[in-house]
C-alpha cells in the first residue's frame, strides 16, 4: 500500500529515517545544504594513530564538528545522531559561542539558520 501525503504517514516515515540516520549521513546532509546556500564549511577529521583516534588541534577540547562562514557571519554546530547529546566539552564551546547542536530532528532549525 503506497504512503499518502496526509501529514501523518510521510511525517512518520521521516521520523523513522531520522532515527536510523548515522552522524556521518546527517553531516553530509548538513554540509550539502550549507554549500548549496553559499556557506563555506570546515570539518576537522580525526585520524587513527595506533589504537586511538585523535584530531590534531591545540587549545580547548570539544570544538564543534562544523564551522560555517558567510558574509562576515560564523556559525559553529555540533552534529549528533537522533537522541544523542554533546559532551561537556562540546557544550562548553556551544555555550561560549552561541553555537548549535543539531540532530536530524532539528532539521528545520538548521535550514532556518543556514538559509
Amino acid at each position: 500500500m503506497p504512503l499518502k501525503n496526509d501529514g501523518g504517514s510521510i511525517k512518520g516515515l521521516q521520523g523513522l529515517l531520522d532515527r536510523l540516520m548515522s552522524e556521518e549521513e546527517w553531516q553530509l546532509e548538513v554540509m550539502s545544504y550549507a554549500t548549496a546556500h553559499s556557506w563555506m564549511v570546515a570539518h576537522f577529521r580525526p585520524a587513527r594513530v595506533g589504537e586511538r583516534w585523535i584530531t590534531a588541534m591545540q587549545g580547548h577540547p570539544g570544538l564543534p564538528d562544523l564551522v560555517f562562514g558567510r558574509n562576515g557571519i560564523v556559525v559553529l554546530a555540533e552534529l549528533k545522531r537522533w537522541g544523542k547529546k554533546p559532551t561537556e566539552a562540546q557544550q562548553g564551546w556551544l555555550d561560549a559561542v552561541g553555537g548549535y547542536c543539531w540532530t536530524p530532528e532539528h532539521r528545520q532549525e538548521m535550514q532556518r539558520v543556514l538559509e
